[in-house]
């Protein structure tokens, strides 16, 4: 925060004012084995404004500024009535016992479509992840649609006070 009459270098405005932020999208589509915990990798960062995502690691994302986040990721599972399908952030991990937010749903026959978001307390060095699931009794694909279906996003919200 800066008061009045305070001044500034151009490297605290810049730094105050820049905002990390990430988009991630899988531009194929991804097969989820049924019964199984699958990480979910990217292909493309068509937002990357803080250098978090990297092909040589395409599962994760890592966290370059401490502060409050806004996430959100959805997945997007073909027509099945069978089973649920389950989409996941993970904290720190690949385990579903590190999941920060989760959204579980009924299998649906137009497609199932689950959507989790959440504001989230981050450090830096933190690694985010996304995991989805299902238990059709088949494998799945976590399909693309229009462009989209399959995405990973975040935003720095600001410092924690």
């Amino acid at each position: 925060m800066f008061t009045a009459g305070q001044k500034l270098r151009a490297s605290e405005l810049n730094d105050a004012l820049e905002t990390p932020l990430f988009r991630l999208v899988r531009t194929t589509d991804l097969s989820v084995a049924t019964n199984t915990e699958t990480i979910v990798t990217w292909q493309d960062d068509p937002v990357d404004s803080d250098s978090m995502w990297s092909p040589a690691a395409p599962d994760q994302v890592l966290v370059n500024k401490a502060g409050v986040w806004i996430l959100f990721a959805e997945l997007r599972f073909p027509a099945n009535v069978t089973g649920i399908r389950i989409n996941s952030i993970l904290l720190n991990s690949t385990s579903i016992n590190d999941r920060i937010v989760v959204d579980a749903r009924a299998a649906l026959p137009v497609g199932t479509i689950p959507t989790v978001s959440t504001i989230y307390a981050l450090d830096v060095g933190d690694v985010l992840r996304v995991n989805a699931y299902q238990d059709s009794g088949a494998n799945l694909d976590l399909e693309l649609f229009g462009g989209s279906g399959v995405s990973f996003a975040g935003a720095w919200l600001g410092a924690l006070a």
